[in-house]
């Protein structure tokens, strides 16, 4: 048995709120050209379609939502809960359509007029389905969401731990952990050769709230003197790196409140992982310079292990001072002190991630760093016309980094190109960066297949995890 609880709640009436983040507010918000003019990026996105699972400890019964500002087209868009009862048992499946103007304050929220059954059959316990969905027209609202929830327990609630709930690589899952003490295990497996990295990112938590991550192949439920891997800031985000072995194995991963309650999101990332990152610097950097570059540097593989949904994981740098020029057989990436804010990436045959030409006046931003690493890595193409900046710029996509756009968190795939500024929406028609990813002859592809399967990528924040970003190793 694991030394961490469930944590417990009333069994009549609903305990204290916790924070939430559920519904559209993560995904790319709506682009308008020109772009930087109201309402660019502030509205909710038309044609998306993303599933994810929300999971709480066993004790939970029931969860009271409480909608923050929430307003879409009725019917059409919505956030629905699904309560996922075993096929052909009684009672059958329940859900929870959200939809239309139900809360029209952006600063108060509004209890629900119901609840969601947590409990609900042994084949998908401690556990509901959410989906939030979009259709192609009439977007003109900001994005809705569900703030907190209220949990109830039942009455014969227990601190130990009875369930493991496994997850599929690369694939979303929401835990909320309702109290400090709490813990959710999760297992998942990793196969021979593969890296494994684990994120977990709290998406809002009470004050002071501190989330702690713990892994094992030795017991499944794995706490601080068992635990092979482990995480303990004192941050509510954390993430491990696990290094591939010559077998297959199963990793057990507990989630644990050191202190507050809160909603987080976990992934488990089979990932290609890139150590030939050569950064060649012309002259000497000062220490402030250097110390920038790192961190530009961390800042934009996590964003691309983000928008790449655990794909490509570029995790080591060897930075090469007072190099003389910047040849792409020595250089992945050339490091131009010179104040410059235009940057390029391009394909090589020299390296399997190409080469970038990255200036020092945007070596803060990650995002751009992604972008040019989405050229270089994979061979995209610029899903905007004309330059790239300034107000004129129109973008294929909204959903995209490659539309030159730092407020952008995924990439476009088939079911949703449609939202672009111009015709045709997708500059490169129905191959995808999404189809890219897949068909790369360089890079093994981890789902989930979201052109296959008509889906939004995945758009958590895993790029804000300062944890995450320091397992990038530089020297």
């Amino acid at each position: 048995m694991a030394a961490y609880t469930w944590a417990t709640c009333p069994t009549s009436g609903y305990g204290a709120q916790i924070p939430m983040s559920l519904g559209a507010f993560e995904y790319t918000k709506q682009t308008t050209s020109p772009p930087g003019v109201a309402p660019d990026m502030s509205l909710y996105n038309h044609n998306t379609l993303a599933y994810w699972w929300l999971h709480t400890n066993g004790n939970v019964l029931y969860l009271k939502p409480y909608l923050g500002h929430f307003e879409t087209e009725s019917f059409y868009d919505y956030l629905r809960v699904t309560e996922m009862w075993p096929a052909g048992s009684a009672p059958p499946s329940a859900t929870h359509t959200y939809t239309g103007l139900l809360n029209s304050s952006t600063t108060t929220s509004v209890a629900a007029s119901d609840q969601w059954l947590m409990n609900s059959g042994p084949t998908n316990p401690f556990q509901v389905g959410v989906e939030w969905k979009t259709d192609y027209s009439v977007a003109p609202y900001t994005p809705s969401r569900i703030v907190a929830a209220a949990p109830q327990c039942h009455g014969f609630q227990q601190p130990t731990v009875s369930h493991v709930e496994p997850i599929v690589p690369n694939d979303r899952r929401d835990g909320l952990l309702i109290g400090t003490g709490d813990t959710l295990y999760f297992g998942i497996y990793q196969p021979a050769n593969t890296p494994l990295v684990i994120s977990v990112d709290a998406l809002v938590t009470t004050a002071g709230g501190d989330f702690d991550v713990y892994a094992s192949t030795q017991t499944s439920q794995p706490d601080a003197q068992t635990a092979q891997w482990s995480a303990q800031s004192t941050r509510a985000s954390e993430a491990l790196w696990i290094s591939p072995v010559s077998t297959s194995r199963s990793v057990y991963v507990g989630v644990h409140s050191y202190s507050g309650a809160g909603h987080f999101v976990i992934h488990g990332y089979h990932t290609n992982a890139v150590s030939t990152n050569r950064v060649c610097v012309e002259g000497t950097l000062s220490s402030s310079k250097l110390t920038q570059l790192k961190d530009g540097l961390r800042k934009g593989s996590a964003t691309l292990l983000g928008y790449t949904n655990g794909n490509l994981w570029r995790r080591h740098y060897t930075i090469l001072q007072n190099h003389s020029g910047c040849d792409e057989d020595e250089c992945e990436v050339c490091a131009v002190d010179d104040g410059g804010t235009v940057s390029y990436g391009k394909t090589t045959s020299s390296s399997v991630c190409g080469q970038i030409e990255w200036h020092s006046g945007k070596w803060s931003d990650g995002t751009l760093f992604a972008h040019e690493s989405g050229h270089s890595c994979y061979g995209f193409p610029d899903e905007y016309s004309g330059p790239p900046s300034g107000s004129s710029t129109p973008r294929h996509c909204g959903h995209t980094v490659m539309a030159n756009n730092g407020l952008a968190t995924g990439l476009c795939s088939v079911a949703h190109c449609k939202d672009g500024n111009i015709n045709p929406p997708c500059q490169i028609g129905t191959q995808s960066n999404w189809r890219i990813i897949k068909d790369h002859p360089a890079y093994t592809f981890y789902g989930p297949d979201h052109d296959g399967y008509q889906l939004t990528g995945d758009a958590t924040p895993v790029w804000n995890n300062e944890t995450l970003r320091n397992l990038v190793t530089i020297n």
